[in-house]
């Protein structure tokens, strides 16, 4: 079906073109001479006079001060003021002739004729503000009968968004000749949209392809503004309302619907989408025409729709080069059809402008442009549905190759399956593993509890009955000894509880920023009584301002247990060191003593909690590696990492390092 609908388009593409030709062939042909005798055209050009201050009527037409022109078209682009033309004809032919003004969007148009006896004879008031009917001969562009023999010619014309008054004096032949060339050529050309339409219908509704509806508003645009170019619109459709030709821009601004069209069939938001913010933009430009046209602002109206028109043109035509190089098949044909409607569009508007000379070419080059446009984006319409066509083929084709691939993964389901259950084999034993070590933890916490606990909290209660018994014993001294052994066992009690928390993962931080040296001074002064014991120096070496962004409780327990495992293993009279300092984007905490230190064996067993590992401290403190797990797993929590190094009679160093953006000043040690 699609191939039959290219065929026929390129047979109709053959027939426009030899009627285009054929059509500047018969105008070049045919001659203004009648019975041997000339019609002449005196002075090979005319007169004319830009009326700037709106100063002259025709009764003053003497006075007017006319300039020669040598050219038979005058085209001032943008002139809000009225236009005297003058011009002389002698006719010694035996068939009428016509003076046509070649151009049937003057807003205001008054012509005079005068004989050779200088007598009034005719007088016309018409234009594209005016009833149809207004004009002389019923002709889509202005036609006046010209008198025989000598002749004067005075008309004044007033067209402010565009005035061009191209002339030319045709016979009864030439005008027979012309009015069926047009007919021809826009009976095709209407002819051609209708077809382009219906096809594009039946097309839509077998492909159901939105492309296919919006190039018909992208059709029915373009004709819109062609038949108005040609003076047809007016002819045919509204020639009772004159009015509407006055927002000329409004059509001139349906020109949103090719644009429209284009993203549509490019598919700009996939595929460029630089370029469909760019089209939106224009769009967007394009409306404003509507709101400032029905304002009464139709100069500024005009130039904006002409200049969006054109940067809008440029725009697609680059966006669909930029999606055919990157290998959108389709858009080849719409590269094509759009820059020969580009052309067409330019042309035309630089002759509006006054860029390009008034002649037939000029005159039609968008309406040729379109016609051609028209097939060609129909033919770019065709073979967009064969390429999605070819993508479901590939679709279908892939998907029978992905059925082959899913047999063929089936054949091998066997041995993933089996790889699957050996993983899960190794899962499972690793799951075993940390059952096992989590139960040797927690035999160590009911150890811990039965020995630990058990032996301190049984002292306590017989010193209690001891004293009950006899009053005698209730010494400083031994007061000072059950306070001591009570807090022993507090802080036993309170890092089974921590530790308890920090494996479960029921910590509640509450982060705040943390001045550390503060938190230094604060936890010498805490273990002050047992440093004098031991007399202990305990050395803090950290900057001033350093802050540190973390939970300022739990990063005390963790300091704290390193602190009171460094003063339970140290030596009397010897020394403890806690520092912290920034190295770029970390700063690391530590713990440092010249205590008893521990083989790699003791500090593997603490670490992996695997067994009664109680110690004495070198004054007798009791000692279970439970305060250094707590801190280590309370110092994960907080996002720590942690290098522990320590060796018999060599003492032990624990640095905790965090990546963290921190406030320093100049440092003070």
């Amino acid at each position: 079906m699609l191939e039959s609908y290219r065929n026929s388009f390129r047979i109709s593409l053959f027939v426009v073109l030899n009627l285009f030709i054929l059509n500047f062939e018969a105008q070049g042909s045919y001659t203004f001479k009648s019975n041997g005798r000339p019609s002449q055209w005196l002075n090979n050009g005319f007169e004319y006079f830009v009326d700037s201050n709106n100063a002259f009527d025709y009764s003053q037409n003497q006075t007017i001060p006319y300039q020669s022109h040598l050219s038979s078209s005058l085209n001032l682009s943008a002139c809000p003021y009225p236009v005297w033309v003058r011009l002389s004809f002698k006719n010694e032919s035996d068939d009428p002739l016509y003076l046509v003004i070649d151009y049937p969007l003057i807003d205001t148009l008054e012509l005079w004729i005068k004989n050779a006896e200088n007598e009034l004879i005719a007088q016309y008031t018409t234009g594209s503000h005016f009833l149809f009917e207004s004009r002389p001969i019923y002709d889509n562009l202005f036609r006046f009968k010209l008198p025989e023999g000598n002749s004067q010619v005075v008309l004044r014309a007033k067209s402010p968004l565009n005035l061009q008054i191209p002339l030319k004096v045709v016979n009864q032949k030439g005008v027979n000749h012309e009015l069926h060339n047009r007919d021809v050529w826009q009976n095709a050309y209407i002819g051609l949209v209708l077809l382009a339409i219906i096809g594009s219908f039946i097309l839509g509704l077998f492909t159901k392809t939105l492309s296919f509806y919006a190039y018909i508003g992208h059709l029915i645009a373009q004709a819109f503004i062609t038949l108005h170019l040609g003076g047809y619109a007016f002819m045919y459709l509204w020639p009772e309302y004159p009015i509407i030709n006055r927002f000329e821009p409004l059509i001139f601004g349906l020109g949103i619907f090719s644009t429209l069209f284009s993203m549509e069939f490019l598919n700009t938001r996939e595929r460029a989408p630089i370029f469909h913010k760019l089209l939106w933009i224009s769009l967007g430009f394009n409306l404003l025409v509507f709101p400032i046209s029905l304002s009464g602002y139709n100069f500024i109206a005009n130039q904006l729709v002409q200049i969006v028109g054109m940067l809008g043109c440029l725009l697609m035509l680059v966006a669909g080069l930029k999606i055919w190089l990157s290998g959108y098949r389709p858009a080849r044909f719409f590269v094509l059809a759009w820059s020969v409607f580009l052309v067409g569009v330019i042309i035309t508007i630089l002759q509006r402008v006054n860029v390009l000379p008034f002649n037939d070419f000029t005159l039609h080059a968008s309406q040729i442009g379109n016609a051609i446009d028209i097939l060609l984006f129909f033919m770019a319409m065709a073979d967009k549905v064969l390429f999605m066509q070819d993508e479901r083929d590939e679709a279908t084709r892939k998907m029978l190759e992905t059925a082959q691939e899913n047999a063929r993964l089936t054949r091998e389901q066997n041995i993933t399956l089996s790889k699957k259950v050996n993983q899960r084999t190794q899962k499972l034993k690793s799951q075993k593993e940390e059952l096992e070590k989590l139960y040797t933890e927690q035999s160590r916490l009911l150890t811990i509890i039965g020995h630990d606990l058990k032996g301190p909290i049984g002292s306590l209660g017989q010193a209690l009955e001891l004293m009950q018994n006899d009053p005698s014993l209730r010494t400083e001294d031994f007061i000072t000894m059950l306070k001591s052994s009570t807090n022993s066992t507090y802080g036993l009690l309170e890092n089974l509880l921590n530790y308890a928390r920090a494996k479960q993962g029921n910590i509640s931080k509450e982060i705040t920023e943390v001045q550390i040296r503060p938190l230094f001074q604060s936890l010498r002064n805490l273990f002050a009584p047992a440093l004098e014991r031991k007399e202990i120096a305990m050395l803090l070496s950290a900057e001033k301002n350093l802050v540190l962004t973390t939970d300022k409780g739990i990063l005390s327990i963790i300091l704290r247990n390193f602190i009171s495992n460094a003063l339970k293993f140290s030596q009397p009279k010897s020394t403890i060191e806690a520092y912290a300092h920034k190295m770029e984007r970390k700063v690391i905490l530590g713990i440092k003593d010249e205590g008893v230190g521990m083989s790699k064996e003791q500090l593997r067993r603490i670490l992996n909690f695997d067994q009664n590992i109680s110690t004495k401290g070198t004054a007798g403190e009791e000692g279970t590696g439970l305060g250094l797990k707590v801190a280590l797993e309370y110092a994960k929590a907080l996002g720590f990492t942690y290098n522990l190094t320590s060796a018999p009679n060599k003492g032990t160093q624990i640095e905790l390092t965090l990546f963290e953006k921190t406030k320093s000043k100049t440092p003070t040690f």
